[in-house]
């Protein structure tokens, strides 16, 4: 072990001969870390044999060649001898000399990102020939020049992104023949010159976007012709640049969201043979003609969202045999012929979600049999035709939510066996046949909340054993049946809050043994049965505040060991039972505020031994009850967790107060206390007496 140790030493002080910089940490991986050490000049003399200095994070305001120079005894040398990363970025450079990393031979990565770099001169990093990663991000750059970055044989990755230039030049990018992705995105281009990118022979992705193009030279990527990626998103381009892109062999993804291009006419991208993602979302396009998509065979990924289109040709999509997500989205769709998507047939998500559809075929869907996600949410559909969904058979999520849907039919859902996500929510239903959801057996979540239910059938969600979330919220439902939910045996979310509940069966949750919170507030219950929640042991949250309870009976927390947040607030409660927390051993969050409590029975609250948060505000505190003293007591001990004012309702003392508050003249609460042992005292030995004589 000695002996390893011993080797580890000798390793750290061989790789890094010579002290370290001051400002700096040296490590024995030859890294040398001087960030964020509001450096105005390079710490110096650097350790001989470092491999990476990072020294982003300061204030160098410039660099010269001799800055760099080495502990050695030969003043010659240069720390960046076998330099491989250095990093420059977020400091105050306005310039670069020419000979700045004339020594870097072995640099493969250099970062002057978010200086002040105003301007590049000819070749000037000519010297760094093994470089592979220049970031210039984040400077103050106008122009590229011909031949600035001749001399970098070996870049592969190039970043200019977020400066001001306004023009590629033809040479810019003269000299980076091995370049395999270029980043001159978020900069002020306006005007690309033909030939710019004519030796990028290896070019693989181009980021243009945030730009201010609204044309392409023709035959703009002729010679990129290993295109894999171009994004051309957030520019001002009014029509697809088809003839810039038309050799372009094994281009993959094309990004051009966020553009103004208004119609897609025929065969736009037919020479795109190769593309796999095409992303036109976010533009003006009213207009899809019937071939325009014609050619994208391999095409997987096809996102038109955010568009202005009404309605699209039967066959727009015929030929795109391929395509996996269908994203149409935010449009103003208000039909779609019945053959619109039949050639889709290996289509795993489908999204129509804010269209103005009131209406679909009960053919639409019929060849998207792997078809895993539909979405037709926020539409106008007040009906669905029966058999809509009979071919959707692998269907996981269904989005049918924000609609004007007013009844559910038996069959509507039956061949969606495989459904696990449904989302009902603010539709008009009033009815729910009692069969709707029965052949959904591995359902997971079902939101039928902001709907206009005022009762559900006995069996409604009869096997749905594998349900974990119900959202009931937000209706008109008046009762709840006894055996309800019986068949929800792995329900953790129970939404039942904001319907006209005035009140419930005994044992109505007593078989959601996995539940975990529990939501009933603003409803109309005034008493609730002592068994209504017995079984349920692993409830954490349970909420019944805003509804019209008067009283709760002794034991209904009796099994709520694991409860850790009860709201009880903006009820009528007048009374609480003197045991009716004792079991809420890992209580963290009691509301108690808005109710009509005048006091608390002696010891109620000490059960409550993790209680952090406690509202007792809003209530009528009778500060002349000597039943005031177990919560003024509780309170002066734990007024940390006290949230709201707790005054008394006649005076407006503080609790935390009534101890030195007079309760009647010459006599405070704690004058009260001894008063009442001296009076009890007094009672006990006249009856002794009595007895006696």
């Amino acid at each position: 072990m000695n002996q390893c140790l011993l080797l580890m030493i000798l390793i750290r002080v061989l790789v890094l001969k010579g002290e370290c910089p001051k400002q700096c940490q040296c490590e024995a991986s030859s890294t040398v870390w001087c960030s964020g050490e509001q450096l105005q000049t390079l710490p110096r003399p650097l350790p001989d044999g470092v491999l990476s200095l990072y020294l982003q994070n300061n204030n160098i305001t410039t660099i010269h060649r001799d800055d760099f120079k080495s502990t050695s005894s030969d003043n010659s040398n240069s720390a960046l001898e076998h330099l491989q990363v250095l990093d420059l970025s977020n400091n105050l450079l306005h310039a670069v000399p020419l000979d700045a990393f004339v020594d870097a031979k072995q640099l493969q990565e250099l970062n002057l990102g978010g200086n002040q770099i105003s301007s590049l001169q000819v070749s000037q990093f000519r010297t760094l020939e093994s470089s592979k990663v220049l970031d210039l991000s984040g400077n103050k750059i106008s122009a590229v020049h011909q031949c600035t970055f001749c001399g970098l044989k070996q870049l592969k990755i190039l970043l200019l992104t977020a400066n001001y230039i306004k023009v590629l030049s033809l040479g810019a990018m003269d000299g980076l023949e091995k370049l395999d992705t270029l980043y001159i995105n978020s900069n002020e281009l306006s005007e690309i010159e033909p030939g710019v990118f004519r030796h990028l022979k290896e070019l693989k992705k181009i980021h243009l976007q945030h730009n201010n193009l609204s044309t392409l030279p023709n035959d703009c990527f002729s010679s990129t012709t290993q295109l894999s990626s171009l994004d051309l998103s957030y520019n001002n381009f009014t029509c697809f640049p088809s003839q810039a892109l038309v050799e372009l062999p094994h281009l993959k993804q094309l990004i051009l969201h966020t553009n103004k291009m208004t119609s897609l006419p025929d065969f736009t991208f037919s020479r795109l043979s190769s593309l796999q993602t095409l992303d036109i979302s976010h533009n003006l396009i009213s207009l899809v003609s019937n071939d325009a998509l014609k050619g994208l065979a391999t095409l997987e990924h096809l996102d038109i969202s955010f568009n202005w289109l009404i309605t699209l040709p039967q066959e727009a999509f015929l030929t795109l045999d391929s395509l996996l997500r269908l994203n149409l989205c935010n449009n103003n769709l208000q039909e779609l012929p019945e053959q619109t998507f039949h050639s889709l047939r290996k289509l795993k998500e489908l999204r129509l979600a804010h269209n103005n559809l009131p209406y679909l075929s009960s053919q639409l869907f019929l060849g998207q049999v792997e078809l895993k996600e539909l979405q037709l949410s926020s539409n106008d559909l007040s009906t669905l035709e029966p058999g809509i969904f009979r071919n959707l058979r692998k269907l996981r999520d269904l989005y049918i939510n924000n609609n004007h849907l007013v009844s559910l039919e038996s069959t509507i859902f039956s061949f969606l066996g495989k459904l696990r996500i449904l989302h009902l929510e603010e539709n008009q239903i009033n009815n729910v046949s009692e069969y709707a959801f029965h052949q959904l057996a591995e359902l997971r979540i079902l939101y039928l909340d902001h709907n206009h239910l005022e009762s559900l059938p006995q069996s409604i969600f009869q096997n749905l054993q594998n349900l974990m979330e119900l959202r009931l919220n937000d209706n008109q439902i008046m009762y709840l049946l006894k055996e309800i939910f019986q068949d929800l045996k792995n329900l953790k979310e129970l939404h039942i809050h904001n319907n006209k509940l005035a009140s419930l069966e005994e044992n109505t949750f007593t078989h959601l043994q996995s539940l975990r919170y529990l939501e009933l507030g603003f409803n109309h219950i005034s008493s609730l049965p002592s068994t209504v929640f017995t079984g349920i042991r692993n409830v954490a949250k349970m909420s019944i505040q805003h509804n019209a309870l008067t009283h709760l009976p002794d034991n209904i927390f009796l099994s709520q060991n694991s409860l850790k947040e009860l709201y009880l607030d903006n009820n009528q409660l007048a009374t609480l039972s003197p045991g009716v927390f004792l079991r809420l051993e890992q209580l963290k969050t009691l509301s108690l505020s808005s109710n009509k409590l005048h006091c608390l029975p002696n010891g109620i609250l000490e059960p409550l031994i993790n209680l952090r948060f406690a509202n007792l505000s809003d209530n009528p505190w009778n500060c002349t009850c000597p039943g005031i003293l177990s919560p003024s007591n509780w309170v002066g001990k734990n007024r940390q967790h006290i949230n709201g004012n707790i005054s008394c309702h006649a005076s407006g003392t503080t609790l935390l107060e009534i101890e030195q508050q007079p309760v009647m003249s010459g006599v405070t609460i704690g004058d009260l206390r001894s008063q009442c042992f001296m009076q009890k005292s007094l009672f006990l030995g006249a009856l002794l007496l009595t007895y006696f004589l």
